[in-house]
């Protein structure tokens, strides 16, 4: 009986951090200054992320530092999360940590990515069409369009393989939340090294249960597809 209750006094204190994860939180242009000590919610884990900014040509450098959910953190560890409009872009380094107070540290910068030649739709908000080219780089390979709340309008670009689950925890594009909140999961697809654009409208009807679809918006996994990732029955026009 002793040996019993010698080792639930020892995993108590574990048991009690699990339950209770305790981690830095600041947003702040660059130093963090004004950091507190924040209770995260359960199953969530600490992260620490240093992220660049590249806005119309200008470099910007961010800190932050918060709980994150299981879809930003799925795992301890570092993790790349970008996300690429075209005329802006957010490149994170983050390390996610699952002991109290592990996020206290700083990590360097990431350096602007070079272009990995793959590219994607990218959108004019104004007008919900995405007839643009985004050239991804670094390790973005999954294409994206999302409906932002405000407007609405329309955004899309390239991002790295975790921006859509990322982007449906959050609310928001990663690291870009001035753009506006997004309420719904963006539609996501593999990018390839030239770009498919839709001649449909944004709300043609798909054949897949009551969702709807356009195009190479099928690669969402909302809807049924041929091996190509493509629609039977509407009409595509290439773009270099």
């Amino acid at each position: 009986m002793m040996k019993l209750i010698l080792s639930l006094c020892l995993l108590w204190p574990v048991s009690s951090a699990a339950g209770a994860l305790w981690c830095e939180s600041c947003t702040d242009d660059l130093y963090c200054k004004d950091s507190v000590q924040r209770k995260c919610p359960k199953d969530s884990m600490c992260f620490t992320a240093s992220i660049l900014i590249i806005s119309s040509g200008h470099v910007i450098h961010r800190l932050y530092k918060d709980c994150a959910p299981p879809r930003v953190c799925p795992n301890t560890g570092p993790h790349i999360i970008s996300t690429n409009l075209g005329g802006k872009q957010a490149v994170a380094s983050v390390m996610c940590c699952d002991t109290n107070e592990c996020n206290s540290y700083y990590l360097p910068f990431p350096t602007v990515p070079l272009k990995n030649g793959l590219k994607c739709p990218g959108c004019d908000s104004s007008h919900h069409v995405c007839t643009s080219v985004v050239h991804c780089s670094g390790v973005e390979n999954t294409c994206f369009k999302a409906t932002v709340e405000d407007g609405p309008l329309t955004v899309g670009g390239c991002g790295s393989p975790n921006v859509c689950n990322v982007t449906g925890s959050l609310d928001y594009l990663p690291f870009l939340e001035h753009v506006g909140a997004v309420p719904d999961r963006p539609k996501c697809w593999r990018a390839t090294n030239s770009v498919e654009h839709d001649t449909c409208d944004d709300h043609s009807p798909c054949d897949h249960d009551d969702d709807d679809c356009c195009c190479n918006d099928c690669c969402s996994n909302d809807c049924d597809c041929d091996e190509d990732n493509s629609k039977p029955g509407y009409s595509k026009k290439m773009a270099g």
